[in-house]
């Protein structure tokens, strides 16, 4: 072995013998890796946690999950709360992006709620954020900066002031009817009905009262009247029969707009 050797190379310059037994080879940390993802597979498959937890994947098919799925699931949704304990920890109050205090902004939902931890639900809930690609009207805030940033690339802000969006919501703005359905905002019979003690008879004095912010008085009854706008197209009579086509169709569309409006009003 010392004929192979380079001249300049001498036996002193060798590393200790018991220096490299302390050492790991790559093939030792590879097992090691792996014996433990074996060891949580079978604590998931000994406790079943998928059983009977039935889940909707791109259409309203429901199915098991499987071990696998639950397992990557899992390990994805650590690390996204990982993230979101780092946000917690490091919040520097210059580097929030907020709209000025009382703003009205239309806060949107861009991701898929399910990935997101407990922290994340009780966010989105409190904002009553509950489908992807859906919207609501409020106004901003330091304790809305702070969510945001917490929630990072899962909402987007927008301003409400901007004629599109105003649009948007005039369009697929929804309220909560007397018998529990959502009906459209294009009645102004049924909002004088349920705000005209404050003075507010139609929709344009609902689109008024938006623009307008906290400014007004009326801006929390007005945006608690309202329900959460999803920028998916309403459904008809015959989008009902084909279900599976419909929901491709309206995730394609609502994703192709909310892209757009955060590419061109985002604030955040």
């Amino acid at each position: 072995m010392g004929k192979n050797l380079p001249k300049e190379v001498k036996p002193e310059n060798k590393v200790d013998v018991s220096i490299l037994k302390r050492r790991k080879s790559i093939e030792e940390y590879h097992v090691k890796s792996v014996d433990n993802a074996k060891k949580r597979m079978e604590s998931f498959n000994q406790h079943k946690p998928w059983k009977g937890g039935l889940t909707t994947v791109g259409t309203k098919r429901q199915r098991l999950r499987s071990p696998r799925e639950f397992f990557v699931n899992s390990l994805r949704r650590e690390h996204i709360e990982r993230g979101m304990n780092m946000r917690l920890k490091h919040i520097d109050e210059a580097d929030l992006k907020t709209p000025t205090a009382g703003e009205p902004v239309f806060l949107m939902l861009m991701r898929n709620p399910i990935e997101l931890p407990r922290a994340g639900g009780e966010l989105l809930s409190k904002y009553r954020l509950s489908k992807m690609y859906d919207g609501v009207l409020v106004a901003g805030s330091d304790a809305l900066a702070r969510d945001v940033h917490v929630l990072g690339e899962y909402v987007a802000v927008l301003s409400a002031r901007e004629p599109e969006v105003l649009e948007i919501v005039r369009q697929k703005a929804r309220y909560q009817s007397s018998t529990n359905d959502a009906q459209p905002l294009n009645n102004n019979v049924e909002v004088e009905k349920h705000l005209g003690q404050l003075g507010v008879i139609c929709v344009d004095d609902i689109m008024e009262i938006i623009k307008m912010g906290t400014q007004s008085p009326l801006f929390g009854d007005v945006t608690g009247f309202l329900l959460p706008i999803n920028l998916a197209p309403p459904k008809s009579e015959t989008r009902k029969r084909k279900e599976s086509k419909y929901l491709i169709k309206s995730e394609a569309s609502a994703h192709s707009m909310a892209s757009h409006l955060s590419a061109k009003y985002k604030l955040n």
